[in-house]
C-alpha cells in the first residue's frame, strides 16, 4: 500500500511540476476542484508516507533528474495551495524532510539563527501575557513584510513585528481586517487561535522565539515602561482625553504663575516713594 500511495504522489507531483507529460483525457486535471483537493489530502498528519521511501520510489523510476524530488515537491504544493517565494524555492535541497508536511512546515522556519536565551533570565519565560496588557505596558504591534515566512517575528525598542498570516484558499496575505470577514469578530478569531494552540506540548526554551519572548517578558515588567504606556493611555488615548488633560496642564501652570506672582509680592512689596 505505501508503494502503491507513494508511486501515485510521485506520478502527480511529476506531472504537476512538468516531468511527466498530461494525458489530454486525465481526470484529475479535467475538474479545477479535484487537484487542490488532493493536494490538501496529502498535508494530513495521517496522509504521510516517509520521504525516503518516497525518495527511493523516485530514484527507480527517475535515475537521472533534471531537479531534485524535494524541490519539486515543495513547487509542486507552492504553485496551488501553499505559495512560496522563489527565495525558498531555490533552497529547497538544503531542507532534510521526514515526509511531506515536514518538508512543508521546513519551508516556513524562519532563516535567522537561533538566539540562546540568558541564563540569568530564564524567568522571563515562564509566562508570556496577552496582547492586551503587552499594550497595556506599551508595546506596540506593526506587521512585518516577509514573504519567506509568517513564522519570523521580531522585537525591538518596545515594537513586536509579525508578519501577517496567509489562510487557506484566499491567496494573499491577509490583514487583522481581512481575518474578521472570514472568521468573525476579534473574540472569535482570538479563540481560533487560542484552540488550535490547545494541549500541544511545547518547550519553550527551545523554541526560536525564546530570546523575544524573553525581551518582550523584560519589557513588560519594566515599571517605567508600564507608568509611562498607563499615562499615556489615560491622558492621550483620545483626542478629548487629550484635550482634558492640556487644559488641566494649562490651569495648572497658570495657578502656579498666580501663585508665584503672590508670593513675590507679598515677599517684595513694592515701596512707595
Amino acid at each position: 500500500m505505501m508503494v502503491l500511495d507513494g508511486c501515485f504522489i510521485i506520478e502527480l507531483v511529476c506531472k504537476v511540476t512538468g516531468l511527466i507529460r498530461r494525458e489530454p483525457d486525465d481526470p484529475i486535471f479535467k475538474m479545477d476542484w479535484i487537484l487542490p483537493f488532493l493536494m490538501r489530502d496529502l498535508l494530513k498528519l495521517e496522509n504521510q508516507i516517509p520521504f525516503f521511501v518516497l525518495q527511493n520510489l523516485f530514484d527507480i523510476l527517475e535515475p537521472n533528474p533534471t531537479t531534485s524530488l524535494v524541490s519539486r515537491t515543495l513547487r509542486f504544493f507552492s504553485d496551488h495551495v501553499l505559495e512560496r517565494p522563489e527565495s525558498v524555492l531555490s533552497k529547497a535541497d538544503n531542507l532534510q524532510a521526514k515526509h511531506i508536511l515536514d518538508l512543508v512546515r521546513l519551508s516556513f522556519r524562519p532563516s535567522s539563527p537561533k538566539r540562546p536565551v540568558s541564563p540569568s533570565k530564564k524567568n522571563f519565560l515562564l509566562s508570556f501575557q496577552p496582547a492586551e496588557k503587552l499594550h497595556r505596558a506599551g508595546i506596540q504591534f506593526t506587521t512585518r513584510r516577509n514573504k519567506d515566512s509568517f513564522l519570523d517575528i521580531k522585537f525591538a525598542d518596545g515594537v513586536l513585528r509579525i508578519p501577517p498570516l496567509p489562510m487557506d484558499d484566499i491567496g494573499s496575505f491577509v490583514t487583522t481586517k481581512s481575518l474578521k470577514i472570514v472568521l468573525g469578530t476579534d473574540d472569535e478569531v482570538a479563540r481560533f487561535f487560542t484552540d488550535v494552540g490547545k494541549d500541544v506540548a511545547f518547550d519553550i526554551e527551545r523554541s526560536y522565539l525564546a530570546k523575544s519572548i524573553e525581551e518582550v517578558n523584560e519589557y513588560y515588567w519594566n515599571d517605567w515602561h508600564v507608568r509611562w504606556a498607563s499615562f499615556k493611555n489615560k491622558y492621550f488615548d483620545t483626542p478629548w482625553s487629550f484635550i482634558s488633560a492640556s487644559a488641566a496642564a494649562v490651569l495648572l501652570i497658570l495657578t502656579m504663575i498666580q501663585t508665584f506672582f503672590a508670593w513675590y509680592s507679598y515677599a517684595y512689596p513694592r515701596k512707595n516713594n
